[in-house]
């Protein structure tokens, strides 16, 4: 596994493709590769953009993948995982493609449009590391390698990113030179987002394969009965908008803090959240989705760590309806949280078990700042 940061530049102004493509040219010449990729299958990006710039017809892709670029690896686009690529053609000059930006999105309709620059300063790509045939896009690149990339998302927004190879403890990527960075001024400020994760094709499988055996355990161990201070009744009919008048944070700290947990607040959606950090360096997070509308609680165990979330439901209650259980007066509400610290103080308990099964989890990977809260 080799750790990448994850690159961005915030922009000092708003920019449309074009302007960018040839501000990033400006910086650091002519892109080394770019692709387009087709709005629909109604209607063919390569069609269109042979009419409308006739000099890229030799990069244009109108069989079943509608797909314009020149790429050295093959790649997947777009939401339908189409396998695209590689392409011996050399780069088109960079009139024509500062004249297809033109066309963007009426006479070129496209979800996204990229291109991308190799910087050998973010980092050498790790000889050792398993090359893969096919990669996987998310948004702009083919896997995490040293590289800047433009690109115009399927919402017209347009981005600049790319990726630098860290150190082997993870800690940090190779400082980009001065000079690089005050080329890259006017286009804004390059920010370090954080460190990603990245596998070879065996590693990749025998990770899978660990994570979800641990998986079931850690199913087995948050859903087991354990003995419950509170014997919740029977609560009938939801009561959909009950003013519960006691904050649903209150009653969780009193019972979740004692036990080492720190809240990590409300959300948007109602789901109210505490976590800890494990002996492992994994974080176990309790989150109690209260709803917005009906008081239906549904609580959820979360474990989390690196390139991994599995989650599991407690059985705080003989009652529970598809995992829910509704809510409608406060004294109520405390009870279950109660028994929800008493399942947890169980799943603390046996955690070690389930986490011996998890593959290692290096020292630099950093947790993220909050929970990601599901409802």
């Amino acid at each position: 596994m080799i750790p990448y940061h994850a690159l961005r530049v915030v922009p000092r102004r708003p920019q449309d493709s074009g302007k960018t493509l040839q501000a990033m040219a400006d910086v650091l010449g002519p892109p080394e590769e770019f692709f387009v990729d087709g709005a629909t299958a109604i209607t063919s990006a390569a069609e269109r953009l042979r009419k409308h710039v006739p000099a890229l017809s030799p990069w244009c892709h109108n069989d079943a993948s509608d797909w314009v670029g020149r790429l050295t690896q093959c790649w997947t686009l777009g939401f339908g995982h189409r396998v695209v690529g590689p392409t011996d053609l050399p780069m088109p000059p960079l009139s024509d493609l500062l004249a297809m930006c033109e066309g963007f999105p009426r006479q070129v309709p496209v979800s996204q449009a990229t291109f991308v620059w190799r910087l050998p300063e973010l980092g050498d790509d790790a000889p050792d590391r398993p090359k893969r045939d096919i990669g996987e896009v998310r948004n702009y690149y083919a896997k995490p390698e040293p590289l800047l990339a433009c690109w115009l998302d399927h919402r017209r927004k347009v981005h600049i990113g790319g990726w630098a190879v860290a150190q082997p403890s993870g800690r940090k990527p190779p400082r980009p030179s001065a000079e690089l960075v005050e080329r890259l001024a006017p286009l804004g400020a390059l920010k370090d987002d954080g460190l990603v994760p990245s596998w070879g094709p065996g590693e990749e499988e025998a990770r899978k394969g660990r994570v979800q055996e641990a998986a079931e355990a850690f199913r087995l161990l948050v859903g087991a009965e354990v003995p419950l201070p509170h014997e919740l009744s029977n609560p009938g009919e939801a009561t959909d908008l009950y003013p519960l008048q006691r904050q649903h944070k209150e009653p969780g700290d009193a019972v979740f803090r004692p036990l080492g947990y720190r809240s990590l607040g409300v959300g948007t959606t109602g789901v109210v959240a505490w976590s800890r950090t494990t002996s492992a360096h994994h974080r176990l997070e309790i989150q109690i989705d209260v709803g917005t509308r009906a008081r239906r609680i549904i609580v959820s165990l979360h474990l989390v760590g690196l390139g991994f979330r599995i989650q599991a439901a407690p059985l705080y209650s003989s009652w529970l309806e598809q995992g829910k259980y509704h809510v409608n007066q406060d004294d109520v509400f405390v009870r279950l949280v109660e028994n929800v610290a008493t399942c947890v103080a169980h799943v603390d308990a046996h955690l070690d078990e389930v986490e011996a099964l998890l593959p290692s989890t290096p020292p630099w990977w950093k947790l993220p700042a909050k929970a990601t809260h599901s409802s």
